[in-house]
């Protein structure tokens, strides 16, 4: 019984029967697919499509041909390659672009097997039924694309089409509905041609020929310009067989005339299919014009499409994919062999990738041949190249030279089109969206190679096959070899190397004298430690600096009066108040030799900030306001913002700017400018202009000597903190806080857990205030992380603090009064200090006459004098001469080193003090450097201040 089963199954047509079912169904489902995009259910129509071919290859003994045993080796590498990739057995023989090779495949065999009038017969149904259906699908899509263009809500039929950048969109896209318009025009074509002897070809030709004008009104409107050059060279073909058939006589000459046919074929159908879309322009605008004239610039902007310029542009940057491939392969060597596997489309869509890559400059670009490379790998894409090479050689051989009939002939039309059009769109195998087109040059191919008598090779031929093959596969071995061993050395490439010494000499400048082990502060603090005293010492307790801060507190003066900042009251008497800001002004006598914006000022421009200023509104008792700085700003000597520099200066120095205002530092406001926008405010040490936005007021005084006398706090012990980002607090996120600033923090009993929703494990929580929009304070909580560079308190005053913390600063940039992010000498100074509890004064002069523990005026030691003062100074001592004060760091071999942020200074050169430009914050050899008047810095000296 079992053997008589295989034995019918062995010899029964009804399988080449289900394959013509099946592939007429197949015409159906590729509509759909293109309508609908994939579904679960697809990969059992590929299984259908598997299970018929390779029934229909025993049944009919193909699997004894060349080119069945190719694709048997394609298909076994490209399953190989799936499990190489860790795929399942369903994923690895199932994947979308395998079931388009099947259904490919099963039509070539199906066109092969059926001869004479059986294939005549199924071809007639086949194209019947697919052009019937893309016909329908047409003239939904452009009735439903014109409706949308006036109303673009309409839904009706919405996936079947619409117009994008003016152009016919069908099957997902205008250059799948060019295609699918070309197979319509070509299958109507062939069919009126194969139905030429029917008794009803005058109703063919018309049912036909209005499928034809259908195909022709859908290509013109997608204007695919791969798709009509195709239908153009396909329409050439097609006559060029029917021409060339014809003359029997003389081959040369039937040739030459069916070229000549062909071409003027092909030219007249290329001027043809360009007409549709200029005159359905034109209709609709007119249309819009009259009956919708609120919709007509919208419509005509919908109509738009790109030039023919874009187009060229567009063929001709595909070749930019080339280098976009080569570098993807790279990018997994493996790639070379294997690919990324066909398993993977369209997860891992070859489309988007290259136009993510940065190697190809325009926004859609593709190469259907590269992407095979990238697909299947060399091996496979050589396959794939092997069997187009094959079949189009059979194809000419056929259509020149094969004796068969002409209406086997014309078939070649169908390859010829899609491979044109290939050459254009760069779609022809297989890839995850299944085509008419492709589809049809298996047919086409298969109806052909049927037609072909096989005739028996000589021993001489087979050996030369034989040889061409074994050549062939070593050749496409040793290129994947070499191209995956290149692609490995880059992926595996670890530089096999030692790394050699490098002397920071020869990459950081370094000041006159100083090596390069004295850029750091553990050179200082080892100096020190050899001594008798220790650097980590404490010198002094937090109550004697304290002490030494309530002696020093009168920071804010006059001629007459002297003051400490929380020493003033509620109200502030008027005169003292135009004193301070009549003393903040510069004194300008010769206004011209200073510059604003690089030109010259004049007296009317500093006549015109002194009215800004309004002192003459200062006439009475005022009421003082108390606040808050909550930026990083600089107060200004006039309220603008204009910066001013010297002739002879430098823009380090802005004439305007008066001192920092950091942030968190208490202010109290005294006046406001003319126009509302500046506060003069005082805080420690000066008096300035600020704009009101740097400002938040409290609403009492207590409030404010609460916030600035508060008890628990970290002191920023780097150069700078910024503030973290907080988007539910953007007015401080990123502010940068130098270092010596006080933040109050709460303890964690005080505080909630939840803080903007962030959870602050390993954070500070400070209470920070901020700007309201009517300019008050309100208190909001920042989350500082504890890494950051802070203490909880002040850091012990140790000399190995001092040299530590002034270290942090080394190579920064100088910054009169706090301008451009950096420090002057006196505030780089007060900084340091600040982290230990200091409240030192602003000034360079008054902090070299503050209260100390120890004071040297040495205006008239000589050199060796002061070095003896130094010989057992502590790290830190401030050195003072008129303009500048230094911290002394100690000395070597005689030599006192110091460290400040300095502007300039002078080196002797052929006896003559030459000055220099320094703006940093520098070491300094006190001995060999001088200033402007040719005396050395050691010499000069006329403070020695130990804190």
């Amino acid at each position: 019984m079992i053997k008589r089963v295989l034995l019918w199954a062995k010899t029964t047509d009804i399988w080449i029967v289900l394959a013509q079912i099946y592939t007429v169904f197949l015409c159906l489902f590729m509509i759909k697919n293109g309508l609908y995009g994939l579904a679960e259910s697809d990969k059992y129509v590929g299984l259908a499509a598997f299970v018929l071919l390779m029934i229909l290859s025993f049944r009919y003994s193909l699997y004894k041909r060349f080119v069945w045993w190719v694709f048997a080796v394609f298909f076994v590498m490209t399953y190989i390659s799936g499990f190489v990739e860790g795929l399942g057995i369903m994923r690895t023989f199932g994947s979308s672009v395998h079931r388009n090779w099947y259904i490919y495949l099963l039509a070539m065999v199906v066109a092969r097997t059926l001869k004479e009038q059986k294939k005549m017969r199924w071809l007639i149904i086949l194209f019947s039924v697919q052009t019937t259906a893309l016909a329908i699908v047409f003239v939904i899509s452009v009735i439903g694309a014109t409706k949308k263009l006036f109303n673009p809500d309409y839904q009706v039929f919405h996936r079947f089409g619409s117009f994008v950048n003016g152009r016919l969109s069908t099957f997902s896209s205008s250059n799948t509905a060019g295609p699918a318009a070309a197979i319509l025009i070509l299958l109507s074509v062939i069919l009126i041609y194969l139905l030429k002897g029917s008794r009803f070809r005058i109703l063919t030709n018309v049912f036909w020929g209005i499928y034809i004008v259908i195909g022709w009104i859908a290509l013109g409107l997608s204007r695919s310009r791969g798709a009509i050059i195709a239908t153009s060279i396909g329409l050439g073909v097609f006559f060029f067989t029917i021409i060339y058939d014809r003359i029997q006589t003389n081959k040369i000459k039937a040739f030459f005339a069916a070229s000549a046919v062909c071409a003027g074929v092909a030219l007249v159908s290329l001027g043809i299919c360009l007409v549709p879309k200029p005159v359905f322009d034109v209709c609709v605008t007119n249309y819009a014009e009259k009956m919708r004239p609120d919709l007509a610039d919208l419509v005509k902007e919908k109509m738009e499409v790109a030039d023919v310029t874009y187009g060229l542009t567009t063929l001709t940057d595909r070749t930019q994919i080339w280098t976009a491939t080569i570098n993807m392969l790279d990018e997994k060597p493996r790639r070379w062999v294997i690919g990324i596997t066909p398993q993977k489309i369209p997860e891992t869509y070859v489309l988007d990738i290259y136009e993510g890559r940065p190697e190809i400059t325009i926004m859609s670009v593709h190469n259907g041949y590269l992407e095979q490379l990238f697909i299947y790998g060399i091996p496979g894409a050589a396959i794939t190249a092997l069997l187009l090479c094959i079949w189009m050689v059979r194809i000419v051989i056929c259509v020149l030279w094969q004796k068969t009939t002409t209406q086997d002939k014309i078939l070649a039309s169908l390859p010829a089109l899609a491979v044109v059009n290939a050459m254009v769109e760069a779609f022809l195998f297989p890839f995850y969206v299944i085509y008419p087109i492709s589809f049809y040059f298996f047919v086409g191919e298969g109806c052909l190679e049927g037609t072909m008598g096989k005739k028996e090779k000589s021993i001489k031929v087979r050996i030369i096959i034989a040889l061409c093959v074994i050549l062939g596969i070593s050749a496409v071995g040793y290129i994947t070899y070499r191209a995956y061993t290149e692609s490995d050395k880059k992926y595996r490439y670890v530089a096999d190397y030692e790394a050699e010494p490098q002397d920071p000499n020869d990459f950081v400048r370094l000041n006159t004298n100083i090596k390069s082990e004295m850029m750091s502060a553990d050179y200082w603090i080892n100096l020190r430690n050899t001594g008798e005293a220790k650097a980590s010492g404490e010198r002094l307790s937090l109550a004697e600096i304290d002490r030494l801060n309530y002696l020093n507190r009168r920071m804010i003066t006059t001629a007459t009066t002297s003051f400490s900042l929380y020493d003033v009251g509620d109200l502030f008497y008027y005169k003292v108040a135009k004193t301070f800001v009549k003393d903040t002004m510069k004194t300008v006598n010769a206004p011209e030799k200073f510059l604003l914006n690089g030109v010259p000022t004049d007296k009317e421009y500093w006549e015109s900030l002194e009215e800004k200023a309004n002192i003459e509104a200062i006439d009475s008792r005022i009421s003082v306001k108390f606040g808050v700085s909550v930026c990083n700003s600089v107060l200004r000597r006039y309220p603008t913002d204009d910066k001013i520099y010297s002739v002879d200066s430098n823009l380090y120095y802005d004439e305007i700017a008066q001192s920092d205002l950091i942030p968190f530092m208490p202010v109290a406001v005294l006046h406001e400018s003319a126009d509302g926008e500046w506060y003069y405010v005082l805080t420690y040490g000066y008096g300035g202009w600020i704009r009101k936005e740097c400002i938040a007021l409290y609403e009492t005084k207590d409030e404010w000597l609460s916030f600035a006398e508060a008890k628990d706090f970290i002191i920023v012990t780097g150069k700078e903190l910024r503030l973290p980002t907080d988007p539910y607090e953007q007015e401080l996120s990123g502010t940068l806080v130098p270092m010596g600033t006080k933040l109050p923090v709460v303890a964690l009993k005080d505080a909630p857990e939840d803080i903007h929703n962030r959870i602050g494990f390993g954070n500070y929580i400070a209470k920070l205030p901020k700007r309201k929009q009517d300019g008050t304070v309100e208190d909001v909580y920042v989350l500082i992380p504890a890494s950051e560079d802070v203490n909880l308190g002040y850091l012990p005053f140790t000399e190995e603090n001092v040299a530590k913390l002034a270290f942090k600063h080394l190579g920064a940039g100088y910054g009169w009064a706090g301008d451009n992010n950096g420090q002057d000498c006196s505030g780089y100074v007060r900084e340091i200090y600040g982290c230990f509890g200091y409240n030192m004064p602003r000034s360079a002069k008054a902090q070299a006459d503050m209260e100390c523990t120890a004071s040297y005026d040495v205006v008239k030691k000589s050199a060796d004098d002061i070095m003896e003062i130094l010989k057992d100074a502590p790290i830190g001592t401030l050195l003072y001469f008129p303009g500048h004060i230094m911290l002394y760091l100690g000395n070597e071999n005689g030599v006192a080193y110091c460290i400040s942020s300095v502007g300039n200074f002078a080196r002797i050169q052929d006896n003559v003090a030459v000055q220099r430009e320094v703006n940093t914050v520098v070491i300094t050899d006190m001995n060999d450097t001088v200033r402007a008047d040719g005396i050395p810095w050691i010499s000069s000296l006329t403070k020695i201040v130990i804190p």
